[in-house]
């Protein structure tokens, strides 16, 4: 995935609802979003965003990890779903031919709207999905500008 800024043709310059929405989650992949392990392998959840008309939906999937390993923070409306993958010791009497299951630390950074409630973002973690709610805010007042 691309972290440069989509260019525009002129013919896309008349904006879409669509194409506004899709600038949205352009943004919020626009930051650097996973780290590496040890291995090189990447570690990075797999998440989906869906929005209603009261919030925004993240789901992150972490098979295999442990609830107590995984921390969930917001600073600047950046969402971080942190945590780590502890390391099946490999036993040696056993003869591998294919081990692709990835172990260490990993990092997800998500760039939020600005239309949402930090104080009130709720995080639940079932059968291996983190389920994350990020409510909006109703404080959608217009501000008038006075013309001088």
């Amino acid at each position: 995935m691309s972290y440069l800024p989509r260019l525009r043709s002129k013919s896309e310059s008349i904006r879409t609802r669509d194409s506004i929405f899709d600038d949205l989650f352009h943004e919020l992949y626009s930051l650097p979003t996973s780290f590496l392990s040890k291995s090189g392998m990447d570690l990075s959840p797999r998440i989906d965003i869906s929005e209603t008309d009261g919030e925004y939906k993240i789901e992150a999937e972490l098979p295999g990890i442990n609830q107590k390993e995984i921390d969930v923070k917001i600073d600047n409306n950046i969402l971080t779903i942190k945590g780590k993958k502890e390391d099946v010791k490999e036993e040696k009497e056993k003869n591998y031919h294919l081990r692709e299951r990835y172990y260490g630390a990993f990092q997800r950074s998500i760039s939020l709207p600005n239309n949402i409630e930090p104080e009130k973002i709720k995080a639940r973690f079932e059968n291996g999905v983190l389920n994350i709610s990020v409510p909006k805010s109703d404080k959608r007042t217009p501000k008038k500008i006075e013309i001088s």
